[in-house]
């Protein structure tokens, strides 16, 4: 069921409103100081700067990595975690800004503010090779289909 992140809550990240989801080189996938200067990060930075502004305001909040669960593909993402009302949820600011920027939805379809509980798999805390061919790690993605 679809929920929405308390607007208290989603004000504490208005510092990262305008960061944009680009795919960066390896050298610049952890780099605060890029994320904040040019405004522009993949999932697992942007997650961990949700988790440390999260944690620095006094929440509970955690890193996940997993599966984006979609048809026709799933694939690996990082997202934050927040534990609101005892439950650990979902919060994704990159997502829902790329899905706009790509026009697959709008903001009245899914708000910033509207959490992808249900749509992600938590599998673990922090990116782990899931599948590697000899000595070299793949990317991965699954085929996903609807079963009635």
């Amino acid at each position: 069921m679809p929920t929405l992140i308390h607007e208290h809550t989603v004000a504490l990240f208005a510092e990262l409103s305008d960061v944009a989801f680009y795919l960066l080189p390896a050298v610049l996938r952890d780099d605060v100081g890029f994320l904040r200067t040019n405004r522009m990060g993949e999932c697992s930075l942007m997650a961990r700067e949700l988790v440390r502004i999260a944690r620095q305001s006094g929440l509970e909040a955690r890193t996940s990595y997993g599966l984006i669960v979609s048809v026709p593909f799933s694939t690996t993402h990082t997202w934050a975690e927040l534990r609101i009302d005892g439950v650990w949820m979902p919060v994704d600011l990159l997502l829902p800004r790329a899905l706009h920027a790509w026009k697959i939805t709008t903001d009245q379809v899914w708000p910033e503010r509207l959490s992808p509980r249900g749509l992600f798999h938590r599998l673990t805390a922090t990116a782990e090779p899931l599948v590697a061919h000899g000595d070299a790690l793949c990317r991965v993605s699954f085929s996903t289909g609807v079963v009635s």
